[in-house]
C-alpha cells in the first residue's frame, strides 16, 4: 500500500486556488444573471426610459419595436382610415420611434402613413396601412416594417 504526503504549503495554495476560481466563478455568474435580466425585463417591459446606455442587438430593438408598435396599433384597430386617424396613429409611433432614436437603438426612421399607402382603394377595404423604414447603426441596408391594420388583425 502506498501512503500519500501532502505538503502544508500545496493545501494553503489549493485553498487559494479555488478561493480565486469561486471568485472568478461568482462574478461571471452575476455578469450573466445581470445581463440576462436587463434583456429579459426590456423585452417585457418595452421601457425605452430603463434602456441601458450601451448599444443593444438590432433583433432586440426590432422585437422592443414591433411590441411597442403593435399595442398602440391596438388603439386604432376598429377605427376609420381617414387623414385624423392616421395623424394621431402616425403621432403615436413617431413618439415610440422618438424614444429608441434618443437611446441609439436606431440611427434614423422614415414613417408613411398618408395618401402614398393608404389608396382610396385600400381604405374602402378597411384596412390602414403604415410603412416605417429603420436604419440601424453600422448597418448598410435599411430594415423596412409593412404594417397593416384590418379591423383586429395587426400584422407587423
Amino acid at each position: 500500500m502506498q501512503s500519500l504526503t501532502i505538503h502544508t504549503e500545496n493545501v494553503q495554495l489549493m485553498d487559494e486556488v479555488i478561493v480565486k476560481l469561486n471568485q472568478i466563478l461568482q462574478e461571471q455568474i452575476t455578469n450573466a444573471t445581470y445581463t440576462y435580466s436587463v434583456k429579459r425585463d426590456l423585452l417585457q417591459d418595452c421601457d425605452w426610459e430603463n434602456m441601458p446606455e450601451y448599444k443593444i442587438n438590432e433583433t432586440y430593438v426590432l422585437v422592443l419595436l414591433k411590441k411597442k408598435i403593435k399595442s398602440v396599433f391596438k388603439k386604432y384597430a376598429f377605427e376609420l382610415n381617414n387623414e385624423s386617424i392616421r395623424s394621431n396613429l402616425k403621432s403615436d409611433v413617431n413618439s415610440e420611434l422618438n424614444k429608441i432614436l434618443n437611446y441609439n437603438g436606431i440611427s434614423s426612421y422614415t414613417l408613411v402613413c398618408d395618401e402614398t399607402n393608404n389608396t382610396p382603394l385600400k381604405i374602402k377595404t378597411g384596412s390602414l396601412f403604415v410603412d416605417i423604414t429603420l436604419k440601424f447603426p453600422g448597418i448598410i441596408d435599411n430594415i423596412v416594417l409593412n404594417c397593416v391594420i384590418d379591423g383586429n388583425k395587426i400584422t407587423i
